[in-house]
């Protein structure tokens, strides 16, 4: 059942991530790694309770009304996406970049928020969480800016990494020591491992104190140098620090 579910909630949550732009039955088999007669019976099932709609063979389908007054009754983390949403964009918009916020939520992942404005790479995020926790500029800021008994538990309970992108030894001790780095500088920069193709910085979010999210940034390699790298940043480092700046409450004794 459980898993039966996982792939209805990808399967809506892909959808709506297109929408109004309808999203064919191949294509979401395709993205999700599903088997069609699989994808096509659950997305009949979210058609008949009003969840999905077909706009037409060809096309495929798009969020249903049901669908639509789930989004417009619930919202997430309202205020702090209402104060952290334009410092973003702003961020993104000056430098011409793509810029994100993202949190951890069991042992995931989850992107808040990104924009993203390099006229030359179109950066689209194609889901709303991921389990890259270990090789994400923003995972890795969250785990750093855990408290220790958090940072144990989380590693007890979602394990370590098969791979540990910054030595070859990835024991437990070697990651905890990359950390504590990352935590005092209060940021990590660094190269995709995998593609070499975008350089990758992260800057944690505090409210009060306490980290509650990373902002993120990605840009093409070959344009990451000289003053630009710096002024990316400085600018990214300014967008974090006007955001907890904004979310935290101080009082005085004046």
């Amino acid at each position: 059942m459980i898993k039966v579910l996982d792939k209805a909630f990808g399967i809506l949550e892909m959808i709506a991530r297109k929408s109004p732009q309808p999203v064919a039955l191949g294509n979401i088999a395709m993205q999700l790694q599903l088997n069609k007669a699989t994808c096509s019976r659950i997305i009949s099932e979210l058609i008949a309770t009003g969840y999905l709609v077909r706009v037409s063979r060809l096309e495929g389908y798009t969020i249903g009304p049901r669908a639509f007054a789930l989004k417009q009754s619930i919202s997430y983390k309202t205020a702090m996406l209402k104060v952290a949403e334009p410092i973003i964009r702003d961020c993104a918009l000056e430098i011409g970049q793509s810029v994100l916020m993202a949190e951890l939520c069991n042992g995931r992942r989850y992107i808040l928020a990104h924009h993203s404005f390099n006229p030359r790479v179109n950066i689209e995020l194609n889901q709303l969480d991921y389990d890259d926790v270990y090789e994400a500029a923003t995972g890795i800021t969250l785990l750093a800016n855990m408290p220790p008994a958090d940072l144990n538990d989380f590693i007890r309970t979602y394990g370590l990494p098969d791979v540990w992108l910054w030595d070859s030894d990835s024991r437990e001790e070697a990651i905890k020591k990359f950390l504590k780095s990352v935590r005092q500088q209060q940021r990590v920069v660094y190269t995709d491992a995998k593609t070499k193709a975008f350089s990758i910085a992260a800057f944690p979010v505090f409210r009060n104190g306490e980290c509650i999210a990373a902002l993120g940034l990605s840009v093409p390699h070959v344009e990451f140098t000289g003053d630009y790298k710096l002024k990316v940043i400085k600018k990214v480092a300014e967008a974090a620090n006007e955001i907890s700046l904004s979310l935290s409450t101080y009082h005085t004794m004046g």
